[in-house]
């Protein structure tokens, strides 16, 4: 490249020198044949014309060779400024290199070493030096097939980074590989990530060991056979979570721990040996300790556990080396163990452990709801005996008042209607030969048999309405009111009562005889228990209470005090004597039962000498529930 350099130098130096040569001769022949034509001055100024021409070549010469080698020395200023920047690039670029974390190496083209760095010389466990100029196989052969062999080649085939995370078998390690290619070899970053990937593995282990755990709950819940149970826990433990003998014991009261479960049932081992829970040689082991004490027990190499000696030779040539026991606690005491045995030494991690624990609380709820269950199923079925028995009782008891209703309507107010018609009759034939008391004891006869007959009636109303049947529908309370009012009409005309019904009443959930007769009881009170002389005023109303609505009978009359507003719904409740305000004392009664059948209540707000409020409240129609 200086070669040709200097030649287009040369070539530029003849081609000047030319064209200035032949300039000159043109331009100073003809001007000096335009100043004279005298041949020896003309003669003596071509010599000095030679000299300048000479002078002049030399002139142009120097200023083309200088201006050449100012050029030569300006490249030659820019190539070493070049260079040290290279330089100081490759040295910041090595230093860089030689801080990262990562293991670096670059390879030629013919997969030999041109750079490796610290990191990667420690991974290597070689001296960086050592290896330049070596070839990569040559080196490690034990590397031959493996992936990052074939990922390197892959690479340079076609000419595309790749990034490879592989299991290295030779170190026994993991790296992550980040690899370059380029026209010249490979670049290849990679480091150490063993760690990482364990700890993922021990992530992924504990995620399986925690769905495992999760669908061992499941089952768990889904069965209440108490055997069932304690054969899937056991059964989990060695299928899902990796022990090779687990078996279940209940602490029994005589110290003794009883098998409840194993998994899997060809092994000999758990009834073999003897376990106990309490403070005996027997009792020393991981399953006593841990029912004795609450806690999970545990060792790591059951030929150097002094706890068990006892079970040593049997267990170790089961092919046991490690064991834990976890026991099953319900309110806070341990009632059982659920025994655990592995081949491994060591495999009893405060992770597992952890798992298991949380896997025996699980089984212990899961065996206390079961004995629950079982317990309660027995008092079911107990309790739905004597359900059975006191059906039947009630049974024969409404039979018996049936029987008796029909004795009170047929048997007693027969002789009743006789005594109460022969009465009239003595009173009719010979009421004008009776004297003044005779007459009067036998209009006290027939008000006593009227009175009579009317009282068997309301029991017999109050006794149908405890056992009718009853089919709740939806009732207007306008039409009930209506109908009572109808069956008043007598009464209302004869105290000139003055009642006044709100215009717009309601639907409720009810039984329309029961509802008419409930409220023609509450109107008959308010017509009748009103001061002397004064004029019944009655008022009924509605007002909805959420999914309820409450019908208001208000009257003007004599007021009830708030320590008997309680007993006056009870049958045969009478705060005034039948000489002062007739009846039976029975018609709240009926308005309480008949209210409480038709799945509602009824009371009253009331003070003496201010008049009553009774109330009824039912459910809502369920058309006005749900429109």
């Amino acid at each position: 490249m200086a070669h040709s350099h200097r030649f287009s130098f040369s070539v530029r130096v003849a081609i000047t020198y030319a064209v200035a040569a032949a300039l000159w001769i043109f331009f100073s022949d003809r001007l000096l044949s335009a100043f004279t034509t005298d041949p020896h001055l003309l003669d003596w100024l071509q010599t000095y014309k030679g000299w300048a021409f000479v002078a002049f070549t030399a002139l142009l010469l120097y200023w083309l060779v200088h201006r050449e080698e100012m050029e030569q020395a300006c490249l030659a200023t820019r190539a070493q400024t070049a260079h040290a920047q290279t330089e100081e690039i490759r040295r910041q670029l090595a230093h860089l290199i030689e801080r990262v974390s990562d293991g670096f190496v670059a390879l030629d083209n013919d997969w030999r070493y041109t750079y490796v760095n610290t990191k990667a010389g420690q991974l290597f466990g070689r001296k960086p030096e050592e290896l330049i100029g070596k070839h990569i196989w040559a080196e490690f052969p034990e590397g031959v097939g493996q992936p990052f062999y074939h990922a390197y080649y892959k690479a340079v085939a076609e000419q595309t980074p790749i990034e490879l995370e592989a299991y290295y078998p030779p170190w026994n390690l993991w790296f992550e590989n980040r690899i370059y290619p380029s026209k010249d070899g490979l670049s290849i970053f990679f480091h150490d990530i063993t760690e990482r990937k364990q700890a993922e593995e021990q992530i992924q282990r504990q995620l399986d060991m925690l769905q495992a755990l999760y669908a061992g709950a499941y089952k768990l819940t889904e069965s209440m056979d108490y055997s069932g149970i304690a054969e899937s826990v056991t059964r989990l433990c060695v299928e899902a979570l990796g022990v090779q003998l687990a078996w279940l014991g209940r602490a029994e009261a005589d110290g003794s721990v009883s098998l409840l479960a194993q998994y899997p049932a060809e092994s000999t081992y758990p009834r073999r040996v003897t376990v106990r829970w309490d403070e005996s040689s027997q009792g020393q082991g991981a399953t006593g300790r841990a029912i004795r004490q609450g806690v999970p027990v545990f060792n790591t190499e059951i030929s150097s556990d002094a706890n068990f000696s006892l079970w040593r030779d049997l267990a170790l040539k089961e092919g046991f080396h490690s064991s834990a026991a976890f026991p099953l606690i319900s309110r806070g005491k341990a009632f059982g163990a659920l025994s655990l045995y592995s081949p491994v030494p060591g495999f009893f991690t405060p992770e597992r452990i952890a798992l298991f624990q949380a896997l025996a609380h699980q089984a212990a709820a899961a065996l206390v709801n079961t004995a629950l269950y079982d317990e309660i199923r027995a008092h079911a079925a107990e309790l739905e005996k004597r359900v059975a028995e006191r059906t039947a009782d009630l049974d024969a008891t409404n039979r018996e008042l049936e029987s008796f209703s029909y004795s009170v309507s047929h048997d007693l107010r027969a002789p009743l209607r006789t005594m109460q018609g022969f009465a009239q009759a003595l009173e009719e034939d010979y009421g004008a030969r009776l004297a003044s008391t005779g007459q009067e004891y036998v209009q006290r006869i027939v008000a006593a048999a009227q009175r009579m007959d009317i009282l068997i009636q309301d029991l017999l109303a109050y006794s149908q309405l405890s056992r009718a049947d009853m089919q709740l529908k939806p009732v207007g309370l306008a039409a009930a009111v209506k109908e009572a009012l109808a069956q008043l009409n007598g009464e209302v005309r004869k105290t000139g009562a003055q009642i006044a019904v709100a215009p717009s009443l309601p639907e409720v959930m009810g039984h329309l005889p029961t509802l008419t007769q409930v409220i023609g009881n509450l109107l008959s009170n308010a017509i009748k228990f009103v001061p002397p002389d004064t004029t019944p005023s009655v008022r009924v109303w509605a007002e909805e209470r959420g999914r309820r609505v409450r019908l208001w009978v208000e009257d003007n009359g004599i007021g009830i005090s708030p320590a008997h507003q309680a007993r006056i719904f009870r049958v045969f409740e009478r705060l005034h004597g039948v000489e002062t305000y007739p009846g039976t004392g029975i018609g709240l009664a009926i308005v309480h039962k008949g209210a409480e059948r038709m799945g509602g209540e009824a009371g009253v707000e009331s003070e003496i000498s201010k008049g009553s409020r009774f109330w009824v409240e039912l459910d809502k129609s369920l058309r006005a529930v749900n429109p």
